[in-house]
């Protein structure tokens, strides 16, 4: 048995059959949490490479799989990478319940988390830039309605994304020829350029971020969520993996000072865009080109301190963005599918703990002290402080922008007054076990939401040594970032 046929083959089957009992009913996705909650304890408990006594057997679980003269290689010190992942997916699939998405969610996101493991495992790994143009171009039943012309955002999804796998791979020919002549100083640019604007692309690095918030208006707020949430959090562990491989993208200082600059302005237009917006939708993409510019300044300070500090903000952002994207889900169904603020208004006494939920989820986002995203944004903010104040301020404003945009929608609850009672055909999807429409008070799974999603944001930012305090686990996966 390989890593590869378990973290990879299996999901991938796995949502096949998905997408085949699509009409099964919600409760497909608690078997499908439940599914990638075994795999993620696999990958917490069970070593590869090293044989392991099961009662009367041995299991052994090889770190290599050869398929099509390619191969795939998860490494025994992998295994936290390949957890955190399956973990996430596992808390995507119960949101799921909550959220419903279209049916197809189930299978295509256990689809979508195979290939994105599949290109951070694969050999030659510049082979990963076509699994995640792969992954996007699956990704599109989940966008689309049947019957409709696509909308401009995931057309232009579709295109940035493809736009920057030539310029990836083409980085693959000049490689070769940079490890061969390493004092080659054109050689080493042109590489170091072509690698820039292939990440500039897949990253959705400003200017070319415009489909994010576009597509956050259009499709399906939990979708687009889980979309932005693993395709940008791979491609950064993607770009890790580039400063891990090639010493000479290590010793260019020019690399990580260019990353700090740009991750700030990205962070800082991003943050002011939040506060400035009217629509719910928007806002939510809005802060992932936030967070966009945060990994890219983790990644621009080099040594162990990308490692962690990357792990760090996934974790806190996969926690909130989770929350936000629920809580988004069910007042785009309360409100006929739309998410201005204005229109919060008639419903907003109606659903309060979804509310609450995406005000906390913002806060957390911004790094507000006592949410899950203080403590590795704190953490960002002194490190770049150091390099560089300007990009310091910079990163500071844009986290002010989160917080302001989610004093608006405080605003927006704080000045209502009592509405009438909407009809039952008004409510959001969030129901009890009966399927029944519930207004938020008398909907146990909308105190569920409330009392776990944001019980969960508080708790972390109240102990954060609980949740981060293992990030050093991660340095292993690449080992020559570490000291």
């Amino acid at each position: 048995m390989s890593a590869a046929l378990i973290w990879i083959i299996l999901p991938g089957i796995a949502g096949l059959l998905m997408i085949l009992l699509r009409n099964s009913g919600p409760r497909l996705f608690l078997v499908s949490a439940v599914f990638s909650l075994v795999l993620t304890w696999i990958a917490w408990q069970i070593p590869i490479d090293s044989a392991m006594q099961l009662g009367p057997a041995t299991l052994k679980i090889s770190s290599t799989l050869t398929i099509l003269g390619r191969d795939f290689t998860i490494l025994d010190n992998e295994r936290p990478m390949i957890g955190l992942i399956f973990l996430s997916a596992t808390l995507w699939q119960l949101g799921g319940y909550l959220a419903r998405p279209t049916p197809l969610f189930i299978g295509i996101s256990h689809i979508i988390v195979a290939l994105l493991v599949a290109a951070l495992s694969v050999e030659p790994f510049l082979y990963a830039a076509m699994l995640i143009g792969i992954a996007v171009l699956v990704s599109v039943p989940l966008l689309s309605s049947p019957g409709k012309p696509p909308g401009a955002g995931l057309l232009r999804f579709i295109t940035f994304q493809l736009f920057g796998i030539p310029f990836i791979l083409f980085v693959g020919w000049l490689l070769t020829g940079v490890e061969a002549s390493p004092g080659n100083v054109s050689l080493v640019l042109r590489a170091g350029i072509l690698l820039g604007l292939g990440f500039v692309f897949l990253l959705a690095v400003f200017p070319f971020h415009s489909w994010i918030p576009m597509l956050a208006r259009e499709g399906h707020p939990y979708i687009v969520g889980f979309l932005l949430l693993f395709l940008s959090s791979v491609v950064s562990l993607f770009a890790l993996s580039f400063f891990d491989r090639f010493v000479w993208l290590r010793e260019t200082e020019l690399v990580f000072q260019l990353l700090i600059a740009v991750g700030a302005l990205v962070s800082l237009l991003g943050g002011t865009w939040v506060a400035v917006q009217n629509h719910l939708g928007r806002q939510m993409g809005y802060a992932i080109v936030y967070e966009i510019g945060l990994l890219l300044m983790a990644l621009g300070l080099a040594g162990h301190q990308s490692v962690q500090l990357t792990f760090g903000l996934i974790i806190a952002r996969s926690i909130a963005l989770l929350i936000w994207a629920i809580a988004l889900s069910g007042l785009w169904q309360a409100t006929d599918k739309s998410l201005i603020i204005g229109d919060l208004k008639r419903k907003a006494t109606k659903h309060p703990f979804l509310l609450s939920g995406l005000v906390l989820a913002m806060f957390s986002f911004g790094g507000l002290p006592l949410t899950a995203g203080f403590a590795p944004k704190y953490a960002l903010l002194i490190s770049v402080w150091v390099h560089s104040p300007l990009a310091g301020a910079a990163t500071l404003i844009g986290s002010v922008g989160l917080v302001i945009g989610g004093l608006r929608i405080v605003f927006v609850l704080s000045s209502l007054q009592l509405l009438e009672q909407t009809s039952a055909s008004d409510e959001p999807i969030l129901q009890d076990s009966s399927n029944e429409l519930l207004s938020d008070i008398e909907n146990p799974f909308a105190w569920l939401y409330l009392v776990v999603g944001g019980g969960l944001i508080v708790l972390i930012g109240l102990f954060p040594q609980l949740f981060f305090g293992n990030l050093a686990s991660f340095l292993s996966v690449f080992s020559q970032l570490s000291p």
